[in-house]
């Protein structure tokens, strides 16, 4: 049965070898607490081999509305979709177990739900590696410029920095996921789905309060030093792009798609900087990469004369008309980097 004072919120933490950051984590979440906030918590263990599993269950016996649930390793989405389907809120949200949240997190969170919107956008910080490049913020109880987009703006943000696909800087109605999953086996899964989420709320608000702060360190998914890895979260990264153009497209989402195409266009060039950093072999998707840039034409009218876009165009010319140069400032920026 549901709180009285305020509809129940579900917050979902995919948990997998985090034991270096989990504690912090659910520490920040556990600071906002209330007894005027009906939460539950649900830790998904996706197969630890380090103690995070046993770091889990120790706060799941010490708070109540903190739930784990352990499962062999089956990956991100996996473990997203498994706390899915556990949760009991009205609403849900996500955190990663290595990222934290600000002070007025839960307070910024339920004001949000009494909007009732089918989905929001929050703003986020940055924390690079171990230590934070963003200060927190002193408490602030109060939302901060929300207001409703058309679905078609929304489609855009979705392709944008500050907004991004990510799955936890947004509040969703949990009726989304009824028929919305995460796509098993593949990384990148936020680019594949969140998309689908925006097109089957009826109702779409943005908030400028900056209420998560997000960790990004060297071994991640994204920025993973295993260079195999690293290549397989590529390739799943330019499946889970086109299947987003296409869809744009096909939805007439114009500018989404415009956007979406110049990161889908800086992917092929992680791939192609992968396999020479690395000294790889030159697959299929090497090659077909290297297909797809010569195709490019960017047209500043149409994507506009952006930071991105400028440095797009500057390395298609350079790579299509003088490959050598391209790779010789390849390898020099990778030995100053290993320096």
């Amino acid at each position: 049965m549901e709180n009285q004072v305020s509809p129940k919120l579900s917050i979902v933490i995919p948990i997998y070898n985090v034991e270096k950051y989990v504690k912090a984590c659910l520490t920040s979440i556990l600071a906002n607490r209330s007894s005027s906030f009906d939460i539950e918590i649900i830790l998904v263990d996706d197969g630890s081999t380090d103690h995070s599993g046993n770091i889990c269950d120790a706060y799941s016996r010490r708070y109540e509305f903190i739930k784990t649930i352990h499962q062999t390793n089956k990956g991100l989405a996996v473990a997203r979709n498994a706390g899915i389907n556990y949760a009991t809120g009205k609403w849900i949200t996500f955190i990663d177990s290595d990222d934290e949240v600000e002070k007025d997190y839960l307070n910024i969170i339920f004001d949000l739900i009494k909007l009732n919107q089918d989905i929001v956008l929050f703003k986020y910080k940055t924390m690079v590696y171990d230590n934070r490049k963003a200060t927190r913020n002193t408490a602030n109880n109060t939302v901060s410029h929300a207001k409703s987009i058309s679905k078609s703006k929304a489609m855009y943000y979705l392709t944008t920095e500050e907004w991004g696909n990510f799955a936890w800087n947004k509040l969703y109605k949990r009726k989304l996921f009824k028929t919305i999953k995460y796509p098993a086996d593949k990384n990148f899964e936020d680019i594949a789905t969140t998309f689908k989420l925006f097109e089957k709320a009826s109702s779409i608000m943005i908030c400028n309060n900056a209420i998560y702060m997000y960790r990004i360190r060297a071994n991640s998914i994204t920025n993973s030093t295993n260079s195999v890895n690293r290549l397989k979260n590529i390739k799943d990264s330019i499946e889970a792009r086109k299947h987003q153009i296409d869809f744009f497209k096909k939805n007439n989402y114009i500018k989404a798609a415009r956007n979406a195409n110049c990161y889908l266009l800086s992917t092929y060039f992680s791939y192609i900087n992968a396999v020479k950093v690395n000294r790889l072999k030159e697959d299929k998707t090497y090659k077909k990469c290297i297909t797809l840039i010569k195709r490019q034409k960017i047209n500043f009218k149409t994507v506009g004369i952006s930071k991105v876009a400028l440095r797009l165009y500057i390395k298609v010319k350079i790579l299509n008309n003088t490959p050598n140069l391209y790779f010789n400032i390849l390898s020099i920026k990778n030995a100053h980097r290993l320096q």
